[in-house]
Parts: structure tokens; sequence; C-alpha cells
């Protein structure tokens, strides 16, 4: 997850058509075996919150 964190916020400042765009690109390079709508879930799942520092 801290990846996909760190590819997007690489991408920032940014339009929500770009990010979109961005992201398509990066399911894409996964190949056909992937489908776009697990993906999706998959990268919408909140993770855990963080323990205080």
């Amino acid at each position: 997850m801290e990846n996909l964190r760190d590819f997007t916020a690489g991408l920032a400042p940014v339009e929500a058509q770009s990010l979109v765009t961005a992201l398509t690109g990066l399911l894409n390079d996964f190949g056909d075996g992937l489908r776009d709508d697990t993906a999706l879930l998959a990268l919408g799942v909140p993770g855990r919150p963080r323990p205080p520092a």
C-alpha cells in the first residue's frame, strides 16, 4: 500500500482525470490476468490505523 501512496504522491498536484488515467495505466501494466474491478476494490480497502508514534 505504501508503494501506491508513493505512486500517487508523485503525481501531486494532479487533477482527477489525470489521476484516473495514471491509475488505469498502472493497472494495465499488470497484464491481462488482473481484473480491474477487483484490483480497484483491493486498492480501496482502508488499512489499519497506524499506532501513534
